[in-house]
C-alpha cells in the first residue's frame, strides 16, 4: 500500500522563517564616552565623539535593522558640541581675563614709571630753585679749625669730598677688603657748625648719643660730611641753603667708591641734621631710604640768632622749608621725635600734603634725643636685612615703641 504525500496548501511556506539578529554599533558608545569625556578634558575627546556619532548613525540608517544605537549615536554628537561649545567659552572667558590682566599690569607699570617721572622733575625743579635762587646772608659766617683725623678704633679715614665750592672734609669708613660692595648710611649731625670733629665718632650716652655709632657698631659703612663754612671748607654758612648741594656732592662722591653698593645708600640726620635730610631727600632720586630726627618744618623757625639769613623774609625761607617740599621724596622716609621733643614741626608737617612715601612717627615718653640710640640700633639692623633690588625697609610704631621699651 503506498501513501502519497498530501498536496501542500496554498499560500503555506515551505519552512519557517530565521529571525534576524540586532546589535548595537560600537562607535555609538565610543561616540557617548568620548564626548562625557570632552566635558571635563578641555573638549579635545569631544572632537572624536563628534566624529564617531556621525559614522555611527550613518552606518546605522545603511544597516536597518541590524545595528542599533542610533539614540546613543545622537546624544554623542549632542554632547560632544555642547562640550566643544562650554570649553570654547570657558578659553575665551580665560583669554579675556588674561588680556585684562595684563592691561592692568601694563596700566600699573606706566603709572608706576610716570610716577618716577614725576619725582625724577620735581626733585629737578627743587634743584633748580635752590641753585637759581640768591640768597641774600645778613651775616657770612664760617669754621676755620681743620677736622681732626679719626682714631684707628673708630674704622673711619679723614678724606675730601670735591663739593660744589671746592673741597669739603669727611669722615667715611675704611674699606673692608673683602672685595664686596656693602651699604652706607650718609649721616648728617646736628648744630650749626657745619664742621666734623673726631668726637662725632665718639659714642654717646644712651640719653643723649649723637654719634649714630648703632650704625656703625651693626656692621653698616658711614660717611660724615662736613658742609660750606664748616672746618676749613670753602664758603659760608647758608642755613640749610647751599648746604643741600653740599650733601648731594657727597653722595655722588660715595656712590662711586670701590666697595660701596651705590644702590643701597641710606640718609639720616638728626635735628638740623635732619631738616637737610629732607631737603636733600626732595633733591635726589638716589637714596634708599631717609631717616630724620626731629626735624624742623623750616630752618626759619630755629629762629635768627643762629641763622644767617633773614628769617622773616619769605623768599629766603620757602628753599629752606622741608614742609613744602614733601611732595618730592620717592624714598622711604621715616620723620621720628619724641613727643616731649620738637613734636609739634612733627605733627605741622604730617597734617601738610605730602608725599605717600613720607611717615611720622611719635615717640611716647621720650625727648629730642632720648629717641637716638635705641631707634639707631633697630634702624641699623633693618638696614642690613633691606637686601633685595629696590628697598623694603619698614618700620612700625609698634616696633619703634617696643625699642624704647625694652632698650636698658
Amino acid at each position: 500500500m503506498s501513501y502519497s504525500t498530501p498536496p501542500s496548501m496554498p499560500g503555506s511556506p515551505t519552512r519557517l522563517p530565521v529571525t534576524q539578529s540586532r546589535s548595537t554599533d560600537r562607535l555609538a558608545i565610543i561616540s557617548l564616552v568620548f564626548s562625557i569625556l570632552g566635558l571635563f578634558a578641555f573638549g579635545i575627546p569631544a572632537l572624536i565623539g563628534i566624529i564617531t556619532g556621525h559614522i555611527s548613525r550613518s552606518r546605522i540608517r545603511k544597516q536597518a535593522g541590524r545595528l542599533v544605537g542610533s539614540g546613543l549615536a545622537l546624544t554623542g554628537v549632542i554632547l560632544g558640541y555642547a562640550a566643544l561649545v562650554f570649553w570654547a567659552l570657558v578659553l575665551g572667558c580665560l583669554a579675556l581675563i588674561s588680556t585684562i590682566q595684563r592691561a592692568s599690569e601694563n596700566i600699573a607699570k606706566q603709572s608706576a614709571t610716570q610716577r618716577q617721572e614725576d619725582f625724577v622733575r620735581k626733585t629737578q625743579e627743587n634743584t633748580r630753585a635752590r641753585q637759581a635762587f640768591k640768597t641774600r646772608l645778613i651775616r657770612k659766617d664760617r669754621e676755620n679749625e681743620a677736622a681732626d683725623p679719626p682714631a684707628p678704633a673708630t674704622g673711619m679715614k679723614l678724606v675730601s669730598y670735591p663739593g660744589p665750592l671746592g673741597s669739603m672734609a669727611a669722615y667715611v669708613s675704611t674699606d673692608p677688603g673683602d672685595g664686596k660692595k656693602h651699604p652706607a648710611i650718609i649721616w648728617l649731625v646736628g648744630g650749626f657748625s657745619n664742621s666734623i670733629a673726631a668726637d662725632v665718632l665718639e659714642k654717646g650716652d644712651p640719653e643723649n648719643d649723637q654719634s649714630a655709632s648703632a650704625f656703625r657698631e651693626a656692621g653698616l659703612l658711614m660717611l660724615y660730611p662736613s658742609l660750606r663754612g664748616g672746618n676749613q671748607n670753602p664758603g659760608f654758612k647758608e642755613g640749610l641753603l647751599g648746604e643741600v648741594d653740599d650733601v648731594l656732592a657727597a653722595l655722588a662722591w660715595l656712590k662711586q667708591q670701590p666697595y660701596i653698593d651705590p644702590a643701597r645708600i641710606y640718609l639720616g640726620g638728626h635735628s638740623t641734621g635732619g631738616t637737610l635730610a629732607l631737603l636733600v631727600a626732595s633733591s635726589t632720586t638716589d637714596l634708599r631710604a631717609v631717616i630724620s630726627f626731629g626735624p624742623a618744618y623750616s630752618a626759619a623757625a630755629y629762629g635768627q640768632n643762629v641763622l644767617p639769613f633773614d628769617v622773616e623774609n619769605e623768599a629766603e625761607a620757602i628753599p629752606r622749608a622741608p614742609i613744602l617740599s614733601l611732595d618730592a621724596i620717592n624714598a622711604p622716609t621715616f620723620v621720628i621725635e619724641g613727643v616731649k621733643g620738637n613734636i609739634e614741626s612733627l605733627r605741622r608737617m604730617r597734617r601738610s600734603r605730602s608725599s605717600q612715601h613720607v611717615r611720622f612717627f611719635e615717640i611716647k615718653d621720650a625727648d629730642h634725643f632720648r629717641v637716638l640710640r635705641p631707634l639707631s640700633e633697630l634702624l641699623a639692623n633693618a638696614i642690613l636685612q633691606d637686601t633685595g633690588p629696590t628697598s623694603k625697609l619698614d618700620i612700625s610704631d609698634t616696633m619703634l615703641q617696643a625699642a624704647m621699651k625694652h632698650h636698658p
